[in-house]
């Protein structure tokens, strides 16, 4: 799942940087530097989280319940920017 989720965040990287630079280029600004800076640091808790958690069955139901529902925020985020 690791890899998986590292060659997401790669690839995911690359679309943005190539954004951003088309819009520092087209508007003399960044626009999208905020947004995909807080995704990415929302993305690395996530995948820290998850890591711990395959490495051990948490204690708490609550716990899994918690991160799925995390998970499930991140994919509505992606699925509203279309990548």
């Amino acid at each position: 799942m690791l890899p998986l989720m590292l060659g997401f965040t790669g690839g995911a990287a690359s679309a943005c940087a190539l954004a951003t630079f088309a819009s520092i280029k087209s508007c003399g600004e960044n626009q999208f530097a905020g947004f995909f800076e807080n995704l990415f640091q929302y993305l690395h808790i996530m995948e820290r989280k998850t890591h711990r958690w395959l490495q051990g069955p948490p204690d708490e139901l609550e716990k899994m319940a918690d991160l799925v529902a995390k998970w499930d925020t991140v994919f509505k985020c992606l699925d509203k920017l279309k990548l």
